[in-house]
C-alpha cells in the first residue's frame, strides 16, 4: 500500500500524523493507522540514525506545541509509537496515583498538563514528562500511594530522553531544571535567605520579563500546568504569595543575590 511505503522510507511521518490529529483534534484514519502501526520497526531502526533523529524530536516538539497535544500522544501510546520513542511516558499509562490529589493516573495527568500548559513548546515538554519516575518509585503504603522523591528518578529519566534525541545543551538544561525543580514546597515561614536561595537556585532573576510578571515564569507555568491536570485551580493564594514574597526580596537584596548566582553558577 502507498501509506506503509510512505512510513516505511520516513517513519517519523508516525509523529506528524499525531500532530495533525491533534491540531484538527480528529482520529486517524484506520488504513493510516495501520501503516504507522506495520512500521514500528523502521521507526526503532531510525533511532540510530542522527539526523532522522533530528526530525523525530522536532516532531515531538511540535506536537506539544498544539492546542491539544494529548490527543496525539494518545495515537501514539495506541499505536505502539510511544514505546519506542518515549518508553518512559508509556510507562506511566495505568499507574494508579493517590485519589486524595490527582483524579487521573499519572500517564492521563502528564497528558492534561501538557495540554493545560500556556508556556512555549519546550516548557510543555517539561509538563509532558515531569512525573515519568513516578512508577518506579510506586509504593503503596497501609493503604495509601505515594512515589517519594520521583521527581528525582524523573530528572534521571528525562536526561536519557535528551541524550537518546541529541538535543542541544541549552534546552536540555532548561528542561531538566524544570522537571527537577517541579516540586518545590514554600512555606510563608522562610526566612528571606530561604527565598534568596530559592530564587539563585532556580534562575528565577536572570530573566528579566519575571520581574514584570511572575506568572510569566517558566517553572510557575509548570506548576499552574501541573495543578490544573490534576483537575484543580491553576493557582493558590499561597504561590500568589510567594510571587510576592520573591519580588519584594529581589528588590530588597538584588546586588548581593546577583554576586552569589554568579559565584554559584561559576563553581
Amino acid at each position: 500500500m502507498y501509506e506503509d511505503t510512505l512510513i516505511r522510507d520516513n517513519p517519523s511521518l508516525i509523529i506528524k500524523i499525531a500532530r495533525i490529529s491533534a491540531e484538527c483534534n480528529v482520529m486517524v484514519p484506520e488504513y493510516w493507522f495501520m501503516a504507522c502501526h506495520n512500521n514500528l520497526k523502521s521507526l526503532s531502526d531510525k533511532l540510530n540514525d542522527e539526523a532522522h533523529i533530528e526530525r523525530m524530536w522536532n516532531e515531538l516538539l511540535w506536537l506539544v506545541g498544539t492546542s491539544k497535544p494529548s490527543v496525539g500522544f494518545l495515537f501514539l501510546h495506541d499505536v505502539g509509537a510511544l514505546k519506542i520513542l518515549l518508553p518512559e511516558l508509556d510507562d506511566c499509562f495505568g499507574v494508579e496515583q493517590n485519589q486524595a490529589y490527582h483524579k487521573f493516573d499519572v500517564f492521563t495527568h502528564c497528558l492534561a498538563a501538557c495540554d493545560n500548559c500556556e508556556g512555549n513548546s519546550l516548557i510543555k515538554m517539561a509538563a509532558l514528562l515531569h512525573d515519568v519516575g513516578k512508577p518506579v518509585t510506586k509504593v503503596i503504603r497501609n493503604g495509601s500511594i505515594t512515589f517519594h522523591k520521583h521527581e528525582v528518578l524523573s530528572t534521571k529519566l528525562v536526561r536519557n530522553i535528551l541524550n537518546r534525541f541529541n538535543v542541544n545543551q541549552s534546552d536540555g538544561l532548561f528542561i531538566l531544571e524544570l522537571v527537577s525543580n517541579h516540586m518545590y514546597q514554600y512555606d510563608r515561614i522562610w526566612k528571606d535567605s530561604t527565598v534568596i536561595r530559592f530564587i539563585i537556585r532556580v534562575g528565577l532573576f536572570t530573566s528579566d520579563y519575571t520581574l514584570k510578571d511572575m506568572k510569566e515564569f517558566p517553572l510557575f507555568q509548570l506548576r499552574r500546568a501541573d495543578r490544573s491536570g490534576r483537575g484543580l485551580p491553576p493557582n493558590t493564594e499561597k504561590q500568589n504569595d510567594f510571587e510576592e514574597r520573591i519580588l519584594s526580596v529581589y528588590e530588597k537584596y538584588k546586588e548581593q543575590i546577583i554576586t552569589l548566582y554568579e559565584e554559584t553558577r561559576g563553581q
